[in-house]
């Protein structure tokens, strides 16, 4: 048999098939690392350690979360949110804090940054 499945001639089905993949897994690692890293400047107001107004990379980081909301989807989104809630030690965030953010932010994401969120968006 002359180079199987993966021969030359069958690079493009290949290469089709890796996209179509690329776009229907889950969230990949890059992906949530850029949730997490978007949300790390809003750690202190999400604990309620900054008072008055978030800071603008806050506001900022939590319109680049909502724009991959979009890409990668509400239920990984909000699962990488979590698991950054999650590593930080003490960071206990309730909803109305987090609603608060949002609001002040002037950003919607579709699920709550509160760590009893259950993701099922």
């Amino acid at each position: 048999m002359e180079g199987g499945v993966f021969s030359r001639k069958n690079v493009g089905m290949w290469a089709v098939v890796l996209l179509v993949l690329d776009f229907t897994c889950p969230a990949s690692a890059t992906t949530c690392t850029e949730v997490q890293t978007n949300l790390q400047p809003c750690l202190g107001a999400m604990n309620g350690l900054l008072p008055g107004a978030p800071p603008t990379a806050c506001c900022n980081g939590l319109k680049v979360v909502l724009s991959l909301e979009r890409e990668i989807g509400v239920g990984a989104a909000c699962n990488c949110t979590k698991n950054l809630i999650l590593t930080v030690p003490g960071l206990n965030i309730d909803v109305k804090v987090s609603s608060d953010l949002q609001n002040q932010c002037n950003v919607d994401l579709q699920f709550s940054l509160a760590n009893n969120d259950q993701c099922t968006g």
